[in-house]
């Protein structure tokens, strides 16, 4: 399977949430580890991470348990465009 291309919306939300040092290494986790999933997930795990690379990873891992409590927690389950609407706010 491809990887997902990650948007420009998703590197716009990880600039305003991580600094210029950190943006690089959230765009590879992103990269590597949720390549199977598509923008909504990415900026799901971006807003739960609130700009901290550990809560980050968290999130990365509990995607593999099941996604959909990564969109709950995220306040993106129950409007599949919330996530657009959403701008890397902390």
């Amino acid at each position: 399977m491809p990887k997902v291309e990650i948007t420009d919306h998703v590197h716009q939300c990880a600039a305003k949430l991580f600094s210029p040092g950190e943006a690089p290494e959230v765009i590879r986790i992103l990269e590597d580890e949720c390549h199977d999933y598509g923008e909504r997930i990415h900026c799901a795990v971006l807003k739960i991470s609130r700009g901290d690379i550990g809560r980050l990873r968290a999130a990365v891992k509990e995607l593999y348990v099941d996604y959909r409590d990564v969109l709950m927690a995220a306040d993106f389950g129950y409007d599949v465009n919330a996530h657009m609407k959403w701008n890397g706010e902390k």
